[in-house]
C-alpha cells in the first residue's frame, strides 16, 4: 500500500502501537508521528521504504525505539525531539542522507550514539545535536 499525501499520527492519548500500518510502504511527502504518550515502538513502520519530504518524531513520552523504520534510506528534514524514553536511534541505521538532522532533547538517548549516527550519514543542511544524555 503507497500514500501520495502527508501522514500525521499525532495526539492520541490511547495507541500503544501502529502496528495496523505494516503494509505502508512509501509516502509521498511529510511523517509526522508526534504528541502519543503510549506509543512505545513504531514496529508497524517495518514495511515503510520511502518518505518523500521530512520525518518528524517528538514528544512521545513512551517511545523508547526507532527500530521499526530501519527500511528508509533517506528523508527530507529529520526532526527526532523530546522522546524522553528514547534510549535507541538503530532503527535509522539504513538512513543515508538526509536534507537537514535536528536530534534534541531526547533525555535517555546517548549523545555518544547521535554523534556516531550524524558522523556515517550525509546531511545536506544544518545538523543540530544537543540536550540528549551527555553522562552515558
Amino acid at each position: 500500500m503507497g500514500h501520495h499525501g502527508t501522514l500525521g499520527i499525532h495526539d492520541n492519548n490511547a495507541l500503544a502501537n501502529v502496528d495496523e500500518l505494516f503494509n505502508l510502504v512509501s509516502v509521498g511527502d511529510d511523517v509526522g508521528i508526534y504528541d502519543n504518550s503510549p506509543l512505545t515502538n513504531l514496529d508497524g513502520l517495518s514495511g515503510l521504504r520511502s518518505v518523500g519530504g521530512d520525518l518528524y518524531i517528538f514528544g512521545n513520552a513512551s517511545l523508547d525505539n526507532l527500530s521499526g523504520l530501519s527500511g528508509l534510506g533517506s528523508v527530507g528534514f529529520l526532526r527526532i525531539e523530546g522522546n524522553h524514553s528514547l534510549t535507541d536511534i538503530l532503527g535509522l541505521s539504513g538512513l543515508t542522507s538526509v536534507g537537514a538532522c535536528h536530534i534534541l532533547n531526547n533525555v535517555g538517548l546517548c549523545q555518544s550514539l547521535v554523534d556516531s549516527f550524524v558522523a556515517g550519514i550525509v546531511i545536506d543542511g544544518e545538523a543540530l545535536t544537543q540536550g540528549n544524555n551527555d553522562d552515558c
